[in-house]
């Protein structure tokens, strides 16, 4: 009489834990590869969107600056037909506004961003308004014609992941701001 074999052997049994540990390690591999890349991506778009939010700050505050004082550490302003000064600095990796009695207000989080420079310059275009007279001027007509300087600052901010150096962004903007002023006269 046969007896019919049941269950597996041992070296059955071992090929299929292998095979099983194998598999575990290859799926946990991949799983902390995916866990890397993701972390990477939440940095690089934290960093991405904190510094687009400062930008877009700094650049609506400086659209309605009055005159501007660039500074080695920032920008000092007032708004037109106001007398309350404003500034944003650079110090120690953070960009500060002035708000109030002269408190400053950081606008990015040390723990997670540090800003390595803040850049303003400001630029002047002057354009003469040679149809804005009636009449022709004349070498007599002092300051004729009248002459409009446009006012604009480029903006530029770099900064890094304070988790990760490697990661680094620069973000530029140009602003054009506003009242212009107006110089000359024409010929009365």
């Amino acid at each position: 009489m046969r007896h019919s074999q049941q269950g597996l052997t041992l070296v059955e049994l071992m090929v299929g834990m292998a095979i099983g540990l194998l598999l575990i390690a290859v799926a946990l591999l991949a799983m902390s590869q995916h866990l890397r890349e993701n972390h990477r991506l939440l940095i690089e778009a934290r960093l991405t969107q904190d510094l687009h939010a400062m930008m877009d700050l700094l650049s609506r505050d400086l659209r309605r600056a009055g005159p501007l004082a660039v500074q080695h550490d920032g920008v000092r302003f007032s708004h037109a037909g106001s007398s309350e000064p404003l500034a944003y600095r650079l110090h120690d990796g953070i960009v500060s506004t002035k708000i109030g009695d002269g408190h400053w207000q950081a606008m990015n989080d040390i723990q997670s961003l540090r800003v390595s420079s803040l850049r303003v310059v400001p630029r002047t275009q002057e354009i003469v308004l040679d149809g804005a007279c009636r009449e022709a001027c004349t070498g007599s007509t002092p300051h004729c014609p009248p002459r409009q300087q446009l006012r604009s600052v480029e903006i530029e901010l770099t900064a890094h992941a304070v988790h990760d150096a490697r990661w680094t962004r620069t973000t530029t903007r140009h602003v054009q701001l506003r009242h212009d002023a107006l110089t000359g006269a024409c010929p009365t």
